[in-house]
């Protein structure tokens, strides 16, 4: 358009910018916004929505805050669905306080905009006070909540680890004649996974079916593989994986790799990881957690050393503080104790607990009080809460005869 001499107007750059913002290019919809204003080109209440749940999603809350400037600079307050951006945008930032003041202001009140502040105090961790203001919106506004309202009380509940609580809201929702959405199932789904509610999972999969949301949505699927997984149902769990074959993404594989690993079977979670790679799926660090914490349960060193080698050295992934611990633990349980801890020595980043705690552990499974002195005082140094790790370290002193060690 521009080698043609014309130049793009507001109508040309919001729809660059939302073309962006579906496709997920977050940045790249920044710097439009950014260039589209630098050519003076007066941005549209569209564009700024686009850009403020951009702002959202990403956490920039100096960019956002310089968008909200724009809309008040150009008058463009009174856009209802300007408004309800700006209120999901603070309230994804966790400012409910802004939030609340913005939905005040706003006349007339849709229901996009309760779902705006519902959502922002469920993300804030403000799950009493979401669910009220779902109960004060059909009292005083006679507007029913939706699907999306909902979703974010039970989210909100099932992120602060109020997973009966989320499960009870869902009841209610269901009695109140709104069908879950996939976003809705498959939060209740993973709650059902926390706390191994397989009935109540079994009958939400069937729920999905009968609403036209289950196998051929890849996140209520993937939700499903992972909570038949964690409730110890592999069979059900293979099954939904194998049904999926059209719409598996990284997700799946890696639910299924870590599914199989949480329960023992390390051969079966590094056939489905090398199926991955030769389906062309590249796996990422997580995929590497998931197969490493496989091979830590079922004790396979060598396995465990290739595929850190792997990782690193053909995939080209820097190792987590999540793999080291994996390693740290597979090497240890093996009584490998000298190579676990100079693993740990030639980390590029400092150890945590949960590293130190591992040594420790395996300390104690082998006698060995010598590395257990090293790795008990490391842990000390970091000022934690220690008393599990003085009792690990006490009972290793006994195991060995240090009486006196053990009582200090």
């Amino acid at each position: 358009m521009e080698s043609e001499r014309v130049e793009p107007n507001s109508v040309s750059w919001t729809s660059l910018l939302s073309a962006h913002a579906r496709d997920g290019k977050n940045s790249g919809v920044l710097n439009l916004f950014r260039e589209m204003t630098a050519r003076g080109t007066r941005p549209t209440p569209e564009s700024l929505s686009v850009v403020l749940s951009v702002c959202a999603e990403m956490g920039s809350a100096g960019e956002g805050k310089a968008v909200h400037s724009v809309v008040v600079r150009d008058g463009l307050e009174g856009y209802v669905f300007v408004r309800n951006s700006l209120i999901s945008f603070y309230g994804m930032l966790g400012n409910a306080e802004e939030a609340e003041l913005l939905f005040s202001q706003t006349e007339p009140k849709s229901l996009v905009t309760w779902n705006s502040l519902i959502s922002c105090h469920a993300a804030a961790g403000l799950d009493e006070q979401a669910y009220q203001l779902l109960l004060e919106m059909e009292e005083t506004t006679g507007i029913r909540p939706d699907s999306v309202t909902w979703s974010a009380v039970i989210g909100g509940l099932a992120a602060q680890g109020k997973v009966v609580e989320s499960l009870e809201i869902f009841r209610q929702m269901q009695e109140d004649g709104v069908r879950a959405n996939s976003v809705t199932a498959a939060t209740v789904l993973s709650a059902c996974a926390e706390i191994a509610a397989l009935r109540l999972g079994r009958e939400l999969h069937g729920h999905t079916l009968r609403a036209s949301t289950g196998d051929g949505d890849p996140l209520v699927g993937n939700a499903l593989v992972s909570m038949y997984a964690k409730c110890g149902s592999l069979k059900d769990a293979r099954n939904m994986f194998d049904k999926m074959a059209d719409n598996r993404d990284l997700i799946s594989w890696n639910s299924m790799i870590s599914g199989y690993g949480i329960n023992g079977l390390g051969e079966e979670a590094i056939g489905v990881f090398e199926g991955m790679v030769d389906a062309g799926v590249d796996p990422d660090g997580v995929s590497f957690v998931a197969v490493l914490s496989a091979c830590r349960h079922a004790g396979f060193v060598s396995e465990g050393r290739r595929l850190f080698h792997r990782m690193v050295h053909r995939h080209g992934i820097r190792p987590w503080m999540e793999h080291y611990a994996c390693m740290v633990d597979l090497l240890g349980r093996a009584g490998l104790l000298e190579e676990a801890i100079k693993l740990v020595k030639t980390m590029p980043m400092e150890p945590n607990i949960w590293v130190w705690g591992s040594l420790l552990n395996s300390c104690r499974m082998h006698r060995n009080d010598g590395v257990a002195e090293e790795a008990a005082s490391r842990i000390f140094a970091l000022e934690l809460e220690t008393a599990g790790s003085c009792m690990l370290l006490s009972n290793i002193y006994a195991s060995c005869g240090r009486w006196e060690d053990s009582a200090r």
